[in-house]
């Protein structure tokens, strides 16, 4: 899968395992850049898709990256630590987040988010943890998928690409 249809199955098939879920957010590296992060996120309700930049440690997920840790906000207004609306986080009082561990440490974040206050529970967070390992797999592959098939320098896809479509 290339890294677009990989964002797109991984939101749709987290939000049927848990259906307390109305978003889900997955924070990973940008494609061919170490310094910057994107944010993919999946709206339920709208059946909507939105990407936007996320700074490094920025908001709850960047809490989960830089620790490696799960962490599960039962009230994202009682959450001090935390700056509300940062990273997308208007209106969502649940949050529940896991890393997600790849090239030797955390790479990323999946999470979960609803607008009901305590929605999420530990058997929630242990099946959201077995999904983070089997996405971040899937998110490696497809970062190196996207290395063999795209010229780094010119960004044009390179005669692996066509021999493989051809």
């Amino acid at each position: 899968l290339q890294l677009e249809e990989l964002v797109d199955a991984v939101a749709k098939e987290t939000c049927n395992a848990i259906p307390e879920a109305e978003a889900v957010a997955l924070v990973h590296r940008r494609s061919g850049d170490e310094s910057g992060f994107v944010l993919d996120g999946y709206d339920r309700a709208g059946d909507r898709f939105f990407r936007h930049a996320i700074a490094e440690g920025e908001g709850a997920a960047g809490w989960v990256m830089t620790k490696g840790q799960s962490r599960r906000i039962d009230d994202l207004e009682s959450a001090e630590d935390l700056a509300i609306g940062s990273d997308g986080t208007e209106g969502i009082r649940s949050w529940l987040g896991v890393p997600l561990m790849m090239y030797g440490g955390c790479e990323g974040a999946i999470a979960v988010q609803s607008t009901r206050p305590g929605a999420f529970r530990a058997d929630h967070q242990r099946l959201l943890e077995s999904l983070g390992l089997q996405i971040a797999a899937a998110l490696q592959n497809a970062h190196l998928y996207e290395l063999a098939m795209v010229d780094g320098l010119t960004g044009l896809f390179m005669r692996r690409y066509f021999d493989a479509r051809i």
